[in-house]
């Protein structure tokens, strides 16, 4: 399979299917304890949450920079991804969309972060002026579409990446429902030919909002995906396996 490559500071997209630990931290005073317990557990990335963190609403940029600063510190060559999720995806707190894209440009100018993921909902213009913020700082940009109400054919999703590449993503995110499990695999299909063919040439993070998706965290890579986010978080969210989990999982079924 032809598997675009990007390498992202230690990370490189294309070679396996990278595991990203999501920081979920609430009190910012427990990120630092957050990512030293997560960095025990080897990830290749980390995924920050920042719709998490208190005062989220309202932030305080130069606190949110400073963290941004001593978190890659300590990541060191594990690239960060800076995550501030919509309500309507899935995210916890709602900021004003302003102030959500001022915060993102603040903590790319730090040159901290490896990667940031912006919404396809802010449309093409504005997502090609962040992507330029974005670049300057050193880091790459996610652009991702996040459903999981309505579903989608196969067709409908692939024209879907084709769409987000052209807006200059570095990586295309989508989580979603397809129509049933063989649109699913058709759209596995067509991805691949998109990739043979060179249509498709940006590494894609893909999820299903269903019962595939544990499927997907634990096999994507044979399904097109090259990143999957994980946790190391003992009891909530099962449907984020444990990083370990994952890999033993992979180790009975692969040998790997």
């Amino acid at each position: 399979m032809n598997r675009p490559r990007l390498q992202v500071k230690g990370a490189v997209f294309g070679e396996r299917m990278l595991f990203a630990d999501r920081l979920l931290t609430v009190r910012p005073e427990d990120l630092i304890p957050d990512i030293t317990r997560a960095l025990g557990n080897d990830p290749d990335a980390f995924e920050w949450r920042i719709d998490y963190l208190e005062g989220y609403t309202d932030p305080d940029t130069s606190l949110i920079c400073g963290y941004a600063k001593k978190l890659a510190e300590l990541a060191g060559d594990i690239p960060i991804i800076f995550t501030p999720r919509h309500p309507d995806e899935k995210g916890v707190q709602a900021i004003d969309d302003d102030a959500k894209f001022a915060l993102i440009e603040a903590v790319a100018a730090t040159g901290t972060m490896g990667l940031f993921d912006i919404e396809r909902r802010y449309g093409r213009e504005r997502i090609s002026r962040l992507l330029d913020t974005v670049h300057s700082g050193g880091a790459r940009l996610i652009i991702s579409h996040h459903d999981f109400d309505q579903t989608h054919t196969a067709q409908e999703l692939y024209d879907m990446i084709l769409e987000l590449q052209s807006w200059g993503a570095d990586i295309v995110k989508f989580i979603g429902r397809a129509h049933n499990v063989h649109e699913f695999v058709s759209l596995i299909d067509m991805v691949i030919a998109g990739r043979e063919k060179e249509e498709i040439t940006v590494p894609l993070i893909l999820g299903a909002g269903s019962d595939m998706g544990p499927v997907m965290r634990v096999f994507g890579e044979f399904m097109c995906n090259d990143l999957t986010f994980v946790d190391s978080y003992e009891e909530e969210f099962p449907r984020h396996l444990h990083i370990n989990d994952i890999r033993r999982l992979r180790e009975l079924v692969l040998g790997k």
